[in-house]
């Protein structure tokens, strides 16, 4: 389906640290929806509760989807958005600004190999604000997992852009102003093993913003390790990137993430063992 950013996926999977919950979706008229990882949120501005994720179009593809819901779990409105050529469209997460703006990102296809990274602003009353997309260098699969806003409304999303085929995917992250003008975007990747880097959360902290991913290192069978690049919130470059070490801190499935107050992370998911299958692995590492 998406290549790359199927695998970048598996590290997209996180629990927020504002208040969700999980909501149920039905349909009258059979429509398919889908969600790619839990993306409910309660907007603390409004206090309505917001869901994104994918719904079945009348073209028989996919077309992102946000919801409005009262704490009764009543419907107050749904929009969905269609990207290019009316192709595949994926939501992945949502989050909330100082004044209760919504934005959204994903993925939208663009033609059969390519698919770019899509951020979304929605005020709300569902009414699209504006709409920003990043085609990386190599005009592969390009997407978005994570959304962190500041104080100031500026927003920082990170997920994977396709680079090359020998390089494949690279850790994404952007930062957008709050009318949607992009203020930089850069990449990071693993240059020892050139395989699928990805990012699943952001953490904003003083002049620094923390992009917390997975690098991946081996194909088969798959094997991933954590990575924490470090970027100045001013203009994006670069201050320093580290992985974890040893086959003990890796994993071939991740299924969740928290980040305490002191930035120290704790990675739930899987190993794959000889003989015995998938054993759950528990690791937490520092800054």
């Amino acid at each position: 389906m998406l290549l790359a950013w199927v695998l970048a996926m598996a590290f997209t999977s996180h629990a927020q640290q504002q208040t969700a919950i999980l909501l149920e979706s039905s349909s009258v008229n059979g429509v398919q929806e889908m969600f790619s990882k839990q993306v409910s949120q309660r907007n603390l501005v409004d206090n309505h509760i917001y869901t994104c994720g994918s719904t079945l179009n009348n073209g028989g593809t996919y077309d992102m989807l946000l919801t409005k819901h009262d704490l009764s779990n009543n419907l107050v409105w749904s929009v969905t958005y269609t990207g290019t050529g009316n192709y595949n469209d994926y939501a992945t997460d949502v989050n909330f600004d100082t004044q209760g703006n919504i934005i959204v990102v994903g993925t939208k296809q663009i033609n059969a190999l390519n698919y770019d990274a899509v951020t979304l602003k929605y005020n709300n009353s569902g009414t699209l604000l504006w709409q920003q997309s990043y085609n990386g260098a190599g005009n592969g699969p390009d997407g978005l997992g994570c959304i962190v806003t500041d104080a100031s409304d500026n927003i920082y999303v990170s997920g994977s852009a396709f680079q090359s085929v020998s390089q494949l995917s690279n850790m994404l992250l952007i930062k957008y102003n709050s009318t949607g003008a992009q203020q930089w975007a850069n990449t990071w990747n693993n240059a020892t093993y050139n395989l699928q880097d990805a990012g699943f959360r952001i953490i904003l902290s003083g002049a620094y913003v923390y992009s917390y991913g997975g690098s991946q290192i081996s194909a088969s069978p798959v094997e991933w390790r954590m990575v924490n690049a470090q970027y100045y919130t001013s203009n994006g470059n670069l201050y320093g990137a580290s992985t974890s070490l040893g086959d003990d801190e890796s994993f071939a499935e991740v299924t969740d993430v928290i980040l305490d107050n002191n930035l120290y992370t704790t990675v739930t998911g899987y190993v794959n063992v000889a003989g015995q299958g998938k054993n759950l692995r528990v690791t937490k590492f520092n800054q």
